[in-house]
């Protein structure tokens, strides 16, 4: 009796209606499929609530972070045809709706009550290729661990094999070993001592790496044993682009187009972009090389002095790339010259586009149409409109659809992605941490930016941005003329929302967002492919 007492003790009561503290939920389950289960438990593994077919209505659950379970009972194929939603019984407001697609069963996290969050798992660094905004917990799961054996106090007989220790079934003498990798767990070290006269004031010191434990094994007279745990380390989900590529796998250096990244300079032989100790070792490994030389730097047939020589004047230097092949100061398209500014490793349009096949009145605009407007003009004549005065100064204002479907760049160029904003930004000093943020980043990147005559920037590379302000989503041509300006990027946040850049008089700083409404009518630019 006294176990049947403390087994209801462990399960939670529920609570139904009007006397809830909490959160009340409606759990509806829609189908035929008579086999299936389901249960919202807690993290002990104790079940709050469970069942089957039908419906659930008005439960009291407080605020937490729950495993919610579906089960198929007749087999893996999943719920047939049928499916569940859970939601809070005042606003009916969904919490999670779905089914089990195939298998025995599925189990996630679903977040009752806002004051306790389920975490979201995913890459947390902003460096990383898929780096995830939302997660809040790096993900990733743990590898084989190390244990690296070091003899703190030697002994004089590591030249015989008299000395050894064995783990996980191998046997090393001497200085043998090192590092040894191994499955997380608990191992047993055991030494030797084949004179049985242990090992003469010999100690060797054995780390765990993945948590910095350590343990002493000392043998006295045969051998000897001691334990220590193996922590597995972690690997995370991030992945990074490889050194001269993007994250899409393409060579950002390769100007006969082959597919294999171009080194910068002949000195960097490793191609990690810095004339290095890695480079010197690459050059000393061949060194004495008369035929076929992989690294012969002067190209006079051998590996030499000479070679050694060139590499160590620019020892330490970073190899940058110096010109851009075809970055020409002035492109034509669509009968109008459009100036052009090198920047680090890009090509820019160095003033706003103008293509204007049409004119649209401010009032006219949608997510999905192209829409073209100059700023102030509110006809429908391109004569008319290219002759006003902003868009001499200004260029064009477009919608999202727009820069997506016309053809506002000429061919080897595009309107810049968010990424290539984020390298632009970057290269004019702002923290590669903060380059994927949201709203004001940095610290003079957007003063450099700003045009010096017409603005209050430096224009530090003669980009010249301008306060062209913005046709507004209301069909008006907003009054922040002279003070502000937006820019697209091709990034989609998604069918009605896209990334952008932002400059004002009152900032030194770029802004940055992913909720500009792709039917407003902004700016934008090229940069070469």
């Amino acid at each position: 009796m006294r176990f049947i007492l403390t087994f209801l003790a462990l399960i939670p009561t529920i609570v139904w209606g009007q006397d809830c503290q909490f959160n009340r939920i409606n759990i509806e389950v829609i189908g035929l499929d008579s086999d299936i289960g389901w249960s919202i438990a807690q993290d002990n593994g104790w079940a709050i609530i469970s069942g089957a077919l039908g419906s659930v209505s008005d439960v009291c659950i407080e605020d937490g972070c729950f495993p919610f379970t579906m089960y198929d009972g007749d087999g893996d194929d999943g719920w047939n045809e049928t499916t569940i939603a859970i939601s809070y019984f005042l606003t009916n407001e969904v919490i999670f709706s779905g089914t089990l697609n195939d298998g025995f069963f599925e189990s996630i996290n679903i977040q009752i009550g806002e004051t306790e969050l389920c975490p979201v798992y995913g890459c947390t660094d902003p460096l990383a290729c898929n780096y995830d905004a939302d997660a809040t917990v790096q993900s990733g799961s743990y590898g084989d661990g190390v244990l690296n054996f070091e003899w703190t106090s030697e002994t004089a007989f590591f030249a015989w094999i008299e000395n050894s220790y064995t783990v996980n079934g191998v046997t090393y003498f001497g200085e043998e070993a090192g590092d040894v990798s191994l499955a997380a767990g608990t191992y047993t070290v055991t030494g030797y001592d084949s004179w049985g006269d242990g090992w003469n004031g010999g100690e060797l010191t054995i780390t765990d790496v993945g948590s910095g434990v350590s343990v002493v094994l000392i043998v006295d007279v045969a051998e000897a044993s001691v334990d220590i745990e193996v922590t597995g380390v972690f690997v995370g989900s991030c992945t990074y682009q490889e050194v001269g590529y993007t994250c899409d796998g393409i060579c950002m250096n390769d100007s006969n187009g082959d597919g294999i990244c171009d080194s910068l300079c002949s000195e960097d032989l490793s191609g990690d972009g810095i004339i290095g100790a890695q480079d010197l070792l690459l050059l000393l490994s061949e060194f004495g090389c008369t035929s076929s030389c992989e690294n012969d730097l002067n190209q006079d047939g051998s590996v030499a002095i000479d070679d050694i020589l060139q590499l160590l004047s620019g020892f330490g230097n970073a190899c940058e790339n110096t010109t851009i092949e075809n970055c020409v100061d002035v492109i034509s398209h669509e009968g109008y010259d459009y100036t052009t500014v090198e920047i680090g490793d890009q090509c820019w349009f160095a003033e706003n586009c103008r293509f204007i096949p049409f004119v649209n009145e401010p009032t006219q605009g949608d997510l999905f149409t192209p829409h073209v407007y100059v700023l102030g003009y509110e006809g429908q004549d391109v004569t008319e409109a290219q002759a006003h005065l902003s868009y001499a100064t200004y260029g064009c204002l477009y919608n999202f659809a727009a820069i997506e479907q016309l053809s506002l760049c000429p061919t080897d160029w595009h309107i810049p992605t968010d990424d290539d904003w984020g390298i632009l930004e970057h290269f004019m000093g702002m923290d590669m941490l903060e380059v994927n943020d949201t709203g004001w980043r940095g610290t003079t990147e957007g003063q450099q930016l700003k045009d010096s005559a017409l603005w209050n920037g430096q224009d530090v590379y003669q980009m010249a941005f301008l306060p062209g302000s913005f046709r507004g989503t209301n069909g008006t041509f907003s009054d922040q003329e002279g003070s502000f300006t937006y820019h697209w990027t091709s990034t989609s946040e998604s069918s009605v929302v896209g990334l952008h850049r932002a400059l004002n008089t009152y900032s030194s700083k770029v802004f940055r967002n992913n909720n500009l409404q792709k039917s407003t009518g902004v700016s934008a630019r090229c940069v070469k492919d």
